[in-house]
């Protein structure tokens, strides 16, 4: 389980790294081989485009369309995008969201948020994707991000209107069950999810409490609240990245407009390292992480449309690399890191 979205390996001859994002109407690829001089690869047109999932072994990349699709996404060349094999499915995957894909079982879990829908979806055949299961229960309300325990066969589901954690079994994808939901007055809209598999620990964001949430998951069928982090500059948190060589978390924040280091070492007494500007962008929604070269990235919703690379080597004292601008990816709501081999 790679913590941050997806961070993968991928060998390319011409670009050496390479970010996909989403936006309202597009997937854009954009060369981050230089942090400090980003610059935009191909831009693909998508109407009501959500998330991203990515196999760089085949050299695809899957999108959600909050209609009701799920569609792949030729980038064996990331300077040219080619739109792939879709399924459609619109009383069963109407608002898919997020997405994470499991490489080992070529297995796609989308969040279907209008439906309250959970979907697993084989895609060992890239052009020809079909539904495996899709599970929905009383607890499922309005389930918004989701992180795979590939290891435990767990997938861990946040409910944005439900504010709550639901743990599902997935060691049968087509056959889905439910092992536990985990409710507190700590959690309410709860946005983002990442894990800790070997320290069995899950993080969340709860925006309208102003807290990062560390949660026990040593038993999915009984989860428990571990330790919670807030302060004035945690306001309305939302997207998180990882770092868990180095025990940091990173968090974007809508309403201070900041991005937040915070130590989670001891995840019972988390405390923050550091904060920075998030500016230009004042709205992310999602970042990703290159923990080899220690460069964050972070999308902007708003209309300004940013693409920023913040240097974290340092945690307490981040500093903000470049900002890329292109209207093509205005509501950006998911990123995806392609690291080549050097």
């Amino acid at each position: 389980m790679l913590p941050n979205k997806l961070q993968s390996v991928m060998p390319f001859s011409s670009v050496t790294s390479v970010a996909y994002l989403t936006g309202n109407s597009v997937v854009a690829s954009v060369d981050i081989s230089s942090p400090s001089s980003l610059s935009v690869l191909d831009l693909l047109t998508s109407a009501n485009v959500s998330g991203i999932a990515v196999d760089p072994a085949n050299s695809v990349a899957y999108r959600t369309i909050t209609t009701g699709t799920v569609a792949a996404v030729d980038i064996s060349d990331p300077t040219n995008l080619i739109s792939g094999s879709t399924l459609s499915a619109p009383s069963s995957l109407a608002g898919a969201s997020a997405v994470e894909i499991d490489l080992t079982n070529s297995v796609l879990y989308v969040c279907a948020s209008d439906d309250n829908n959970f979907a697993a979806i084989d895609v060992s055949t890239p052009g020809s994707m079909s539904a495996l299961s899709f599970y929905t229960s009383a607890n499922m309300n309005y389930p918004r991000n989701v992180a795979l325990d590939t290891t435990n066969s767990v997938a861990y589901v946040l409910n944005l209107i439900g504010d709550s954690v639901v743990a599902i079994d997935i060691s049968n994808p087509s056959s889905m069950s439910e092992l536990d939901i985990l409710t507190s007055a700590n959690i309410d809209f709860p946005w983002d999810i990442k894990l800790d598999v070997a320290n069995s620990v899950a993080y969340i964001t709860s925006g309208v409490t102003n807290k990062f949430i560390a949660i026990d998951i040593s038993d999915p069928s009984n989860m428990s609240e571990l330790g919670t982090f807030t302060n004035a500059n945690l306001d309305f948190p939302r997207a998180i990245a990882l770092d868990l060589a180095e025990s940091v978390a990173y968090v974007a924040c809508q309403d201070s407009d900041k991005i937040v280091a915070i130590d989670i070492s001891n995840p019972a007494s988390m405390s923050e390292l550091g904060s920075v500007s998030a500016s230009p962008t004042d709205l992310i929604f999602a970042m990703a992480l290159d923990t080899t070269a220690g460069v964050l990235y972070a999308p902007d919703v708003n209309p300004t449309a940013d693409l920023i690379s913040v240097d974290v080597t340092t945690p307490s004292s981040m500093v903000v690399l470049d900002s890329l601008t292109d209207a093509g990816w205005e509501g950006a709501l998911d990123i995806v890191l392609v690291i080549a081999d050097s």
